[in-house]
């Protein structure tokens, strides 16, 4: 159409072009790609995080025209101009397709408000695919809503629930107050704190650690919590990396909220073990989770896995910075162990796969109602964080769905979220099949 007017020589009409950024994928990875405006600066996500790699810096022409606005004099400034370069991604457009495909599937199916799936190397830290939903199209981002254009993995916290309970054992297990065998009687399903009710799902009698984060206790869970005391609790959260920036390469992190135990009620430690009075973002869950899989080493995630030269050549590789150890290979092992069991014989039934073991832990998290100050019966965050394959975890994914009207529970909507996930994925990874664990010898005549 454009050549179409050019060619009519109209008196008084011009053409002028105009540069625009093109996403060919759409909404594929829009939260973490971003956006660019008008004005070709970056807004958003990468586009934003980078822009002066992808885009470059202004250069300044001093230049002299006559009076008709033809150029007699031009002189650009004598220092070179920023180099542009090309980022390589950690993300996997083939994962990213399957986490967005089956994340927008259970959002419609629980009639959620909004749902948040992650899939990383916990080896490497890197994303290997982040999806959001409500999604948009960053080709027509003023189409879309703050909500739809907001990276819900990075910015929004939220109370973890039981999932945090994996935590707690992390910490218990690693100073030796507890062994997976040791016994803890579950008080028919109550137990009384500060003159506060505490009740469990189920009314259980005498429960061991390794049936408490099965069937995700939480009076058991309480008692684990006052065995080991404020201060090595505390001491595990923020060695997770709860309350800090995990400092990866994406804009808009927040570090949600976790107090210093002088702050805390007498009511706190206990609360805390099952998950409340503490905000953690998606990211902080997945990467927490990552140490556990990876054998206990807190790596700190990212999305950039290189920048390239407009010539193709590779000038920086981003490494894997493993920022601490927080707890031992051994406890990891244990840990990876009992989260078997959780699949296979507790909440997260709906996790498990056919030929790999999984390793998770559900949660269901009440939100607080900021009209009564209290906690919603109605509104919760149903998450599941699970490893595979659970011997020796290739992938750490993540599924939280936010406030689901239907299949409310973090076992019945994230659970087999995150086994289509994982399933495609290991498949698509060429990952091979567990090894039985069962193996039965049978004599041939």
């Amino acid at each position: 159409q454009a050549e179409a007017i050019s060619d009519l020589n109209l008196r008084g009409i011009g053409l002028f072009p105009e540069s625009r950024r093109y996403y060919p994928r759409q909404e594929l990875a829009a939260h973490v790609l971003g956006l660019v405006g008008l004005d070709d600066r970056g807004l958003e996500g990468l586009e934003y995080q980078y822009d002066d790699l992808l885009g470059g810096q202004p250069q300044f022409v001093v230049a002299q025209q006559d009076a008709l606005g033809r150029i007699i004099f031009r002189q650009e400034e004598s220092r070179p101009q920023a180099p542009i370069f090309d980022l390589t991604l950690t993300i996997d457009e083939v994962i990213q397709y399957i986490a967005e495909r089956e994340l927008a599937r259970a959002v419609e199916r629980s009639r959620a408000k909004a749902g948040t799936a992650i899939v990383m190397d916990p080896s490497t830290g890197e994303i290997l695919a982040l999806a959001n939903q409500p999604t948009y199209d960053p080709n027509t981002y003023r189409k879309a809503t703050s909500a739809a254009r907001r990276n819900r993995a990075v910015t929004d916290a939220f109370e973890p629930g039981s999932a945090f309970k994996v935590i707690l054992l992390a910490g218990a297990l690693e100073e030796g107050v507890v062994r997976p065998g040791d016994r803890f009687h579950g008080e028919n399903g109550a137990i009384e704190v500060s003159g506060v009710t505490i009740r469990d799902h189920e009314k259980y009698g005498w429960l061991t650690v390794r049936q408490i984060l099965t069937q995700s206790s939480n009076v058991g869970a309480i008692k684990i919590g006052q065995k080991l005391g404020k201060s090595l609790y505390y001491h595990y959260i923020s060695g997770f990396g709860f309350g800090s920036l995990t400092g990866m390469d994406l804009p808009g992190e927040t570090p949600g909220l976790m107090r210093r135990p002088r702050g805390w009620s007498a009511l706190s430690l206990s609360v805390l073990s099952l998950g409340q009075e503490i905000s953690v973002t998606p990211v902080q869950i997945a990467t927490a989770f990552s140490a556990v899989a990876n054998g206990g080493n807190l790596v700190r995630p990212h999305v950039v896995r290189g920048l390239r030269a407009v010539d193709g050549s590779l000038q920086r590789q981003v490494e894997p910075v493993v920022i601490r150890r927080v707890i031992s290979s051994e406890t990891a092992r244990t840990l990876l162990d009992m989260m078997r069991a959780v699949v296979e014989e507790g909440t997260g039934k709906e996790a498990a796969l056919e030929e790999y073991s999984v390793a998770g832990k559900t949660g269901t998290a009440q939100k607080l109602d900021p009209a009564t100050g209290r906690y919603s019966h109605q509104k919760v965050v149903a998450s599941f964080i699970g490893a595979v394959p659970a011997e020796r975890p290739r992938l750490v994914i993540l599924v939280l769905i936010d406030e689901p009207e239907t299949l409310r529970w973090g076992g019945s909507i994230a659970a087999p979220t995150f086994r289509e996930i994982a399933r495609d994925a290991l498949k698509y990874l060429q990952v091979p099949p567990s090894p039985a664990r069962d193996v039965r010898l049978v004599r041939v005549s």
